[in-house]
């Protein structure tokens, strides 16, 4: 049986604004959260989903599980990861 290739979200959002992106590549949407997060405010938090094309064919994703969160920690300034 054929099984769809991964696809991940992520996500960062803070106070003012968000950002955001989908792809295939683990690792790559890893990456994205931490480079957003060194851009964003302190405080800031991220998130990395498995997500899967919703079955009733409309253009949205279905989450399936989280992968990783992270926070820009408020006073370091360092990117914080959480074990899930």
């Amino acid at each position: 049986m054929w099984t769809p290739p991964p696809i991940y979200s992520w996500d960062v959002t803070t106070d003012d604004a968000s950002e955001g992106g989908v792809t295939g590549d683990r690792e790559e949407a890893l990456a994205a959260v931490k480079a957003a997060l060194q851009r964003a405010p302190r405080g800031a938090e991220g998130v990395v989903d498995r997500v899967a094309l919703s079955p009733l064919g409309w253009t949205t994703y279905v989450p399936l599980n989280p992968i990783a969160r992270a926070r820009r920690d408020r006073e370091s300034g360092d990117v914080v990861w959480a074990e899930l």
